[in-house]
């Protein structure tokens, strides 16, 4: 849970404060579809006002219950002190504002309270309450000319085609697989310059230029490095920009530069083909090791020349308002193997009594996915009931590394315009101490959300 940033409180006051007192529609209020004006309209009518802002809020108060796993990476919980229950109550806010035809504004302040409450070895600790104030977003964009744009602020950029995750984006190690309707995506101080080169051609540049503290570490004991990237997207075929396919390559201050590219290819209206991938030179991750008797952590490929594949391929078929399923095939060459599990396990296990610092490799290893290769399946199903407001979303991942999976399933009704329920539970497939199977067992999550 991040800690309290105290020098966003003032702001975060008056940019809530400002948004409770204003004049914000809900959504019975909105007109319908056949009288609202088109969006670029919408646009035209903005830039007409010298300063126009609007904004919503949303209140979340969720409960979530975590069935440990029996392992012998944490047995009786001693070292990963996960929590059984958790409660959180968070406040939301989005306000979007502009100046004229050249200034945006975004803002995404956040108020949170959470509690927690652990066992370890069969005894229940004392609850923990921590309290969090921050901004997921807060950025200021430059409309120069009508091709090119500038921003820099707190901001999340995601350009991936696929659900999973993202092996181009190397700013956001971001997996999708397990979000639930409390998970967050955190922006990062992005220094951001776009351009339209031509219609269906645009690039982007990102430097990343300081740590958002807030952000868990990557990888156990690596501190903060600037690192920049080049984005290339062009659109083809109807609609110029339906289907599409980008380049990027960046690097980082101390890390080795990447490339990669990801297409989206729509065939019909409801059917697309997609991939997302990147190549690099070796790995910075942590892997176990066993040498003359000794157990531990190391970065032992940081300075391999081998090149190294992480890669999403996928398919999807969409029917609009009615369901959109999703198939993706993942595949992660710095990932660990069958046997490096086991033995990552092993170190913790003996090495952790004496020296409780291998957990810390054995938790941010500095893998987006930790397993070699992995299949994902997505269900939304949208319309059910007899008022047509209720969504179900099953998922599932299977790591073909060892065959355990995550089972997923995910239940929201919106019960009035500003009122919306969910149900998400999950329950880990295999034998202990697998790739999918060394945390959490199973969990249960119940939120109620209210927007205004």
């Amino acid at each position: 849970m991040a800690g309290i940033v105290a020098n966003t409180v003032p702001c975060l006051a008056l940019a809530l404060g400002l948004l409770v007192l204003a004049p914000v529609s809900s959504h019975a209020e909105e007109p319908s579809a056949a009288h609202e004006a088109p969006p670029a309209e919408k646009e035209k009518e903005k830039e007409r006002n010298l300063f126009f802002w609007e904004g919503r809020v949303d209140w979340r108060l969720s409960h979530t219950v975590f069935l440990i796993a029996d392992s012998d990476a944490n047995p009786g919980n001693r070292y990963l002190l996960l929590p059984q229950h958790s409660s959180l109550t968070s406040l939301r806010a989005e306000i979007h504002a502009g100046i004229g035809s050249q200034w945006r504004f975004v803002l995404k302040p956040r108020l949170a309270v959470r509690v927690t409450q652990t066992s370890v070895d069969g005894v229940w600790q004392t609850e923990k309450t921590s309290f969090a104030t921050e901004f997921l977003e807060a950025y200021a964009v430059w409309r120069i000319t009508d091709f090119l744009s500038a921003s820099y602020g707190l901001r999340h950029v995601w350009w991936s085609p696929a659900e999973a995750l993202s092996p181009t984006n190397r700013l956001f190690h971001e997996t999708h697989l397990v979000k639930s309707p409390t998970t967050l995506y955190r922006g990062r101080w992005l220094a951001h310059v776009t351009t339209s080169l031509r219609r269906n051609l645009t690039a982007e540049f990102m430097l990343e230029t300081r740590p958002n503290g807030n952000i868990d570490t990557y990888a156990a004991g690596e501190s903060f490095e600037q690192t920049g990237l080049v984005l290339l997207r062009y659109g083809f075929g109807a609609g110029s920009g339906s289907s599409h396919v980008g380049f990027v390559a960046g690097r980082g201050e101390r890390s080795r530069p990447w490339v990669g590219e990801y297409v989206l290819w729509s065939l019909t209206d409801a059917f697309s083909v997609y991939a997302d991938v990147s190549h690099t030179r070796g790995s910075r991750a942590w892997y176990p090791f066993e040498r003359e008797g000794m157990l531990g952590f190391e970065q032992g490929r940081r300075h391999s020349q081998e090149v190294v594949t992480f890669a999403v391929a996928g398919m999807r078929h969409e029917v609009k308002d009615v369901v959109d399923a999703r198939l993706e095939y993942i595949f992660n060459q710095a990932g660990y193997t069958h046997e490096e599990f086991q033995l990552a396990v092993r170190t913790v296990h003996e090495v952790a009594p004496e020296d409780p610092s291998v957990v810390d490799p054995y938790e941010s290893p500095g893998l987006d996915v930790t397993g070699r290769a992995y299949l994902f399946l997505s269900l939304r199903i949208r319309g059910l009931g007899p008022p047509g407001k209720l969504l179900l979303h099953p998922r599932y991942v299977l790591s073909l590394t060892d065959s355990s999976g995550l089972a997923l399933l995910g239940f929201e009704w919106q019960v009035t315009p500003t009122w919306t329920l969910f149900l998400f539970s999950g329950a880990a497939v295999g034998a202990r101490d697998q790739d999918l199977t060394r945390g959490s067992r199973a969990h249960l999550q119940v939120v109620t959300k209210f927007s205004w």
